[in-house]
C-alpha cells in the first residue's frame, strides 16, 4: 500500500488544453510528454502530472491513458481499447517494486503500470495485454518547435494543487533513496537512474 487510497491521487479525465501560443505558464525548458495521434499532437507538462499520474484522453480521435509512475519515472500511453470498448484507469494506491498499481475502471482490475498487464482481478491470467502508444518525453521548447500546431495541458485542472516545478516530487529525486522497497535489483544501477527501454514484437 502507498499510502494514499483509491484515487487519492487523481487521475485527469479530458483535461483543458490550449494552444501552443496561450501557454504562458510553461518555459521552454519545462519538461513535459508528447504525444501525436491520428495527426494532432498534444503535451503534458510533467509538473502537472506529478500530482495526477494519469491522464485519459482523447487525441486525433484516438483514446488512450497516459499512465506516469513518478516513483520509477517512467510514462507509458495504452490505447483506451479492451477488446473494442473503451477503457480508462485510475490510480489504485498500491505499488509493486515501487511501481504504481493501476485499475480499470470497468472492472476494478489491477495492472502493472509498466507492463500493461493484468495482475489482480477478473483480467488477470487471462493473457490480456494493453497496446502500448508512442510518448516522447522532452522540453516544452524543443516540442513546440517540432509541433508548432500542438496543444498543451494547462493548470485550470479542477484541483487545488502546487503545479510549480518539483513541489511534488522534488525533494524525492534529490535523494538516492527510494520511498518504498525494490529487492533483488543488484549493484549494476542505482535505484534511481535513468534508463531507456526499447521495445519491438517480443524483445526489448
Amino acid at each position: 500500500w502507498g499510502g494514499v487510497v483509491v484515487d487519492g491521487i487523481p487521475a485527469l479525465d479530458a483535461p483543458e488544453a490550449v494552444p501552443a501560443a496561450a501557454a504562458t505558464f510553461l518555459t521552454a525548458d519545462d519538461p513535459v510528454f508528447g504525444i501525436t495521434l491520428g495527426g494532432e499532437s498534444r503535451a503534458y507538462p510533467t509538473r502537472i502530472l506529478d500530482w495526477h499520474e494519469m491522464v485519459n484522453d482523447v487525441v486525433g480521435s484516438v483514446p488512450f491513458s497516459l499512465t506516469w509512475c513518478t516513483l520509477c519515472g517512467a510514462p507509458v500511453p495504452y490505447r483506451g481499447l479492451l477488446d473494442g470498448e473503451r477503457v480508462t484507469f485510475g490510480s489504485s494506491g498500491m505499488l509493486w517494486r515501487s511501481n504504481k498499481l493501476m485499475y480499470d475502471r470497468g472492472t476494478d482490475t489491477l495492472w502493472n503500470q509498466a507492463t500493461g498487464r493484468a495482475v489482480i482481478g477478473p483480467l488477470a491470467g487471462q493473457g490480456v495485454q494493453l497496446e502500448v502508444l508512442p510518448v516522447r518525453t522532452t522540453t516544452w521548447g524543443a516540442w513546440r518547435r517540432a509541433h508548432p500546431s500542438t496543444t498543451v495541458v494547462t493548470p485550470r485542472t479542477g484541483h487545488d494543487r502546487d503545479y510549480t516545478p518539483g513541489a511534488a516530487y522534488g525533494d524525492y529525486f534529490a535523494s538516492a533513496e527510494t520511498m518504498f522497497p525494490t529487492p533483488g535489483l543488484g549493484a549494476t544501477y542505482r535505484p534511481k537512474e535513468r534508463i531507456v527501454i526499447v521495445r519491438r514484437g517480443g524483445d526489448a
